[in-house]
């Protein structure tokens, strides 16, 4: 079953740009008939301030380069009747503050799932998997700016992301979304049948942390702070 795996945070783009080339398929075996989209990058970036260049990547990078690789592979994969996952996030369906661009990219991300699953699901399986945080490189940029969401989102092994996307892909008929934990199940199911109750119990856990100093030496907060009545 020949894959091709789009990782990391930075030559995603350019693997995107060639990712139909006869060579490149060729590669792989002559086609391709399962594709994986789990390039990701985070950083800080706050919805209260105008979109600064991380947005700009971000947005890049979680949504325009997944859609490329896709409209490029998606021939190969009609041919192959394949499978194609996206891993969204968690914050697609339950955002946190402070990280706007990685939240508004990966919900893009799903919409733009949910469109290509009404285009070519009669030959393409369509599967968008949504895991909580990771541990993982994605975040040091954000840890770095003081923007740590320690103790708002609860971390889950790496192993349960690569059980669901294997399960997404072998399962006889391509499931629509995948939680990778029952804790996800239940915070997906919240976020959409009760999203006031969501943003009420952000608030809290956010109101908390920044009562605990957790953004105290983050300029990016200063705004956040200065509404809890946290100045200085």
């Amino acid at each position: 079953m020949p894959v091709h795996r789009c990782s990391g945070r930075g030559r995603c783009g350019q693997q995107v740009a060639h990712a139909a080339d006869a060579d490149a398929v060729r590669l792989l075996g002559g086609g391709v008939d399962v594709l994986v989209n789990n390039a990701g990058r985070g950083g800080p970036a706050p919805a209260e301030l105008r979109p600064s260049a991380e947005v700009h990547a971000q947005l890049g990078l979680n949504l325009l380069g997944a859609w490329d690789v896709t409209g490029a592979a998606l021939p190969h994969l009609e041919r192959a009747r394949g499978r194609v996952v996206f891993i969204a996030s968690r914050m697609a369906v339950l955002p946190l503050p402070l990280a706007a661009a990685y939240g508004v990219s990966k919900r893009a991300l799903a919409a733009y799932a949910d469109t290509l699953r009404l285009e070519a699901s009669t030959h393409v399986g369509v599967t968008t998997v949504y895991p909580s945080m990771v541990r993982s490189p994605i975040h040091d940029s954000t840890r770095e700016a003081g923007l740590s969401l320690d103790g708002v989102s609860r971390p889950e092994p790496l192993e349960g992301v690569v059980s669901a996307v294997v399960a997404a892909v072998t399962a006889r008929r391509a499931p629509r979304d995948v939680a990778t934990t029952r804790r996800g199940r239940a915070e997906m199911a919240l976020a959409r049948h009760a999203p006031s109750l969501a943003d009420r119990i952000v608030r809290r856990t956010v109101a908390a942390r920044v009562a605990a100093g957790a953004f105290a030496e983050a300029p990016l907060a200063e705004g956040l702070r200065r509404r809890h009545g946290r100045e200085g």
